[in-house]
């Protein structure tokens, strides 16, 4: 992504000097991605928040479409997801007030889909997706066409949506079948964490394990921070299945000094309220602030399952310690 950005930034150089406004904001967009990529989302805000003035002063409603959806994949990344919501939302509606059905219009769908998700509303995220499925293949997109299977395969998963494993892993070796065909490498990790943790919601905790390590060691490879994040997290779902309530923590904290030191809050909420329960369930019952604060900011940001997790920690603390009116506050 380095090499990347180096090669936006020079053109972009080049863009400005010809006065080539347009080129310029295509360009914008272009770095804005590549920063979004490497984990870098205060220097992808600025510059699709550049694109964006640019493309609504032009009045270019595609290119405001465009940009705004990609504004969206930035703040849902950043564990934003109230603003993903706002961006996406009005993506969507560019989209069919102008009747659109490319590449912009599949994004448009997709990042809808995502926003939904993280509100904690899989449904209507499946419709999003199924939508964008359908405007991908009408257009031979191979890549959204994998990403939409693979974020209905999550959707599907108990702990983030309807608990469909059969549906689950049906659309996961979908979007699989696609990823190692085309080689989509940015893919192949979430689908394979996916896949792996479906396997040990099931029960088949051996095989799920050894998928997840060797994920994580790709993931490591390739330098890709947010989905070895999500590993970590996963791995900790494994051992706290097997009530191995001291290995699961030092897998949540792995996460979560991950996530520190490339100084992002992906997935930073779940984490937390999972070395929390994991944390309760060795007898530790100090952990009440840190869960509040972790549901406090998940609320703020619209972070529906992220809330959820939390409010599963509160619930576990309130029954140890003997409060059952709490318990039962919490789980309402």
């Amino acid at each position: 992504m380095q090499g990347a950005v180096a090669d936006f930034e020079r053109v972009i150089d080049a863009a400005r000097a010809a006065r080539d406004r347009m080129r310029e904001r295509d360009l914008l967009i272009q770095l804005g991605m590549a920063y979004r990529r490497s984990d870098s989302y205060d220097r992808a805000t600025e510059c699709l928040a550049e694109a964006l003035e640019a493309s609504r002063a032009m009045h270019d409603d595609r290119h405001t479409a465009d940009t705004l959806y990609h504004l969206g994949t930035v703040a849902w990344s950043d564990c934003r997801n109230a603003e993903a919501i706002e961006y996406h939302q009005e993506a969507v509606e560019i989209c069919e007030r102008l009747k659109l059905t490319d590449l912009v219009a599949v994004q448009a769908f997709h990042g809808r889909g995502e926003a939904y998700f993280a509100d904690a509303q899989p449904e209507p995220a499946i419709e999003c997706y199924a939508r964008s499925i359908e405007l991908a293949q009408s257009i031979g997109d191979k890549s959204y066409e994998c990403e939409n299977l693979m974020m209905i395969g999550w959707a599907c998963i108990g702990y983030m949506g309807l608990g469909d494993y059969p549906r689950a892993a049906k659309n996961l070796e979908a979007g699989l079948t696609i990823a190692r065909a085309a080689d989509f490498e940015w893919h192949m990790g979430p689908l394979l964490i996916a896949q792996d943790h479906v396997r040990s919601c099931l029960g088949d905790y051996s095989e799920a394990w050894d998928g997840l390590n060797e994920t994580l060691r790709r993931l490591e490879a390739l330098k890709l921070v947010r989905y070895q994040i999500m590993a970590y997290n996963m791995l900790g779902y494994v051992l706290l299945d097997l009530n191995l309530f001291t290995e699961a923590a030092d897998r949540f904290e792995q996460g979560l000094q991950v996530a520190s030191d490339a100084k992002i809050t992906y997935w930073t909420p779940l984490l937390q309220a999972n070395l929390a329960i994991a944390r309760t369930r060795m007898g530790r019952l100090d952990v009440q602030a840190e869960l509040e604060q972790a549901l406090s900011f998940a609320q703020a940001r619209r972070e529906g399952w992220f809330s959820t997790r939390c409010l599963e920690g509160l619930a576990e603390i309130a029954l140890a310690r003997g409060n059952t009116d709490q318990c039962l506050a919490y789980a309402d």
